[in-house]
């Protein structure tokens, strides 16, 4: 059977016949959609589960605890772990309130083997246009007689909306914002959570690993937090999760704090200054449809600025990485990106360790590298600014450093963090390319008191 691609994403591809059981269930598997809101693919699970009278049961797969990278596999720091296990955590408690639950697999793997003995008549899911989440998406979809449907559903905009093809796709920020923006489109209207579900199918046999584990197991409607470095920009109360999530922005919204944003947004640290969205876009959390809607009423009620248009700017940078995965495939995860040829890469294996761990002999570029490692959560300007060490001063692949910041980031998002990494690189689509970031410049800019930098000796 081939991958189903639904009408969310673009150039969908003819769906797999789905089958007419007698016996059965439907699976919806949450990926990076950790939420009820907003979820155009587990709307259409609970419709086919309604039509046929089947039972519908939500699942979701581990985080892997390793990252690939060309200097190895990394371990993922185990607050991303917790992160994520926490949003799941919420998501079991949603389903929970609506007589559902939610299982957690091991791997793709041990979801194949479930759903061979749930007799799953279908499979459905968020669409990932990545490679390694391609080949998930390839593995599941050939390994038994269900049926497969993966819906794009994380962006802003459907396929349609779009003033152009993918294949004439801007390369260009500027031009696919103003394309855009020139078309009057600003996003398409989210979804609102089901009201109910499918029952949830009898109990079934859990597959086990070589030591006699179960490889699926029930997610807890509660997940104790993790220890919290009192010096992180994100603050002690916020956890991963949609529950956590819309209370954040909707905070932010009452505060009124789009209207000071463009002045803060190169801020180094403290709770307010950035929106610190991406933390639940990340993993799905939050629709990021469901984001500009309140934002839309924000400025409906308060008026409009430059500094709540930037916010819907800086969605757009988001957005723009995401049709540039899908218009360019695994080729951005080569070496030389959209290059014609790679970057000389003169680091050395001890100028990685000092790089990650913070002793570069920078100041400042230690001072974020450091808080990168302690609290999973770094400003968009540090970011820039340790990228940019790593690449032009260093001399460094950025694809480890990429790998780097995927294995520590609480929001990591692999289609803003290859596509930034690239941009930085001069391998993508950035017309200048390549961006060097003075950091002593950077220094006297935006931390001239040596604040941010003491905080983190």
């Amino acid at each position: 059977m081939t991958t189903t691609r639904h009408d969310h994403h673009p150039e969908p591809r003819a769906a797999s016949a789905a089958p007419t059981p007698a016996t059965g269930c439907v699976v919806y598997w949450f990926r990076r959609d950790l939420r009820l809101d907003d979820n155009p693919g587990l709307l259409r699970a609970q419709a086919m589960a309604t039509q046929q009278g089947l039972p519908l049961q939500p699942v979701c797969v581990a985080l892997p605890s390793l990252v690939r990278s060309p200097r190895g596999k990394l371990q993922r720091a185990q607050r991303v772990q917790t992160w994520v296990q926490q949003a799941q955590a919420d998501l079991a408690c949603s389903l929970q309130a609506l007589d559902s639950g939610l299982l957690r697999c091991a791997d793709v793997d041990a979801l194949i083997a479930w759903a061979h003995s749930a007799r799953a008549v279908a499979i459905f899911a968020e669409h990932i246009e990545l490679p390694y989440e391609l080949k998930e998406q390839e593995k599941l979809t050939q390994a038994g007689p269900w049926h497969t449907e993966f819906v794009w559903q994380s962006g802003l905009f459907e396929a349609e909306q779009l003033p152009f093809s993918i294949d004439r796709l801007p390369a260009v920020f500027t031009a696919f914002r103003q394309k855009i923006e020139n078309a009057g489109l600003r996003s398409a209207a989210p979804l609102g959570a089901p009201l109910s579900l499918a029952p949830l199918p009898a109990a079934m046999p859990s597959p086990l690993d070589q030591h006699g584990a179960a490889q699926v197991t029930p997610v807890e409607a509660h997940l104790a937090g993790s220890p919290h470095d009192a010096r992180s920009s994100i603050v002690a109360s916020r956890q991963g999760g949609a529950t956590a999530a819309m209370a954040h922005w909707m905070q932010f919204l009452s505060q009124q704090l789009p209207h000071r944003y463009f002045e803060t947004r190169n801020g180094l640290h403290g709770a307010d200054f950035s929106t610190q969205l991406s933390v639940d876009l990340a993993w799905g959390a939050l629709s990021v449809r469901r984001v500009v809607q309140r934002l839309d009423a924000f400025e409906a009620e308060h008026g409009s600025s430059k500094s709540s248009y930037w916010i819907w700017f800086e969605l757009m940078w988001r957005e723009h990485f995401r049709w540039l995965s899908y218009a360019h495939g695994a080729r951005l995860f080569h070496a030389c990106g959209l290059a014609s040829q790679p970057r000389a890469c003169t680091a050395s294996a001890a100028d990685w360790q000092r790089w990650c761990e913070g002793q570069t002999g920078h100041d400042l570029i230690d001072a974020g590298m450091r808080e990168l490692r302690s609290t999973g959560f770094l400003s968009n300007r540090m970011r820039q600014i340790v990228a940019s060490y790593w690449l032009h001063d260093m001399g460094g692949d950025w694809r480890a450093g990429a790998a780097w910041f995927e294995s520590q980031l609480l929001d990591e998002d692999p289609y803003s963090n290859t596509g930034n990494w690239l941009y930085i690189a001069g391998l993508g689509t950035d017309p200048r390319g390549g961006r060097r970031f003075d950091p002593d410049k950077q220094a006297r800019d935006h931390d001239p008191q040596g604040g941010y930098r003491r905080l983190w000796a």
